[in-house]
């Protein structure tokens, strides 16, 4: 199935013009396989809209007690026990992206990995710009947001919408 799948994404790569050959092992096929945070911003596109957010333990840094995490619809999720990030308590972001979400005995995310806000500005949902107590923001689907100045707001939205016309 995994051998069928690959074949077909480099098929749809090929036709979108991404690549100049249909042979999956092709060297240049392979090129960035080894860009970390590139292949976590083609996650973050592949999986948007499944975003959560790590809540900051404030009161004790250090601390060894489950990450507090948030979805857009739920308040309180957690990483499932098994997985590999579940024991991690530093993340390069605040921000996760993750294939799977089920309520067992609580809302549980599989699959997740960290991803930058640059993915989320350049692949997440809609943008918007507005104040949040007197700073301003770029805002993506209504609730993820980033501080910013209103110049920076509008180059974001400026090249998410040229992104948007080159894919």
């Amino acid at each position: 199935m995994l051998a069928k799948m690959r074949k077909q994404f480099v098929e749809i790569l090929l036709e979108m013009g991404f690549l100049k050959s249909s042979n999956p092992f092709d060297r240049d096929v392979n090129r960035n396989s080894d860009n970390e945070k590139l292949v976590r911003a083609a996650l973050c596109a592949g999986l948007y809209p499944n975003v959560a957010k790590i809540v900051p333990d404030t009161a004790r840094p250090g601390s060894k007690r489950p990450l507090k995490l948030n979805t857009k619809t739920d308040y309180k999720v957690a990483l499932n026990p098994s997985s590999i990030n579940e024991t991690e308590r530093e993340f390069p972001s605040l921000w996760l992206v993750y294939y799977l979400k089920m309520k067992t005995a609580k809302i549980y995310l599989y699959d997740c990995t960290a991803v930058s806000p640059y993915s989320l500005l350049l692949f997440g949902g809609h943008i918007s710009m507005r104040k949040d107590k007197g700073d301003n923001c770029v805002v993506v689907d209504d609730w993820i947001m980033f501080k910013c100045s209103p110049q920076t707001a509008r180059l974001v939205k400026e090249l998410r919408s040229e992104l948007n016309n080159l894919l």
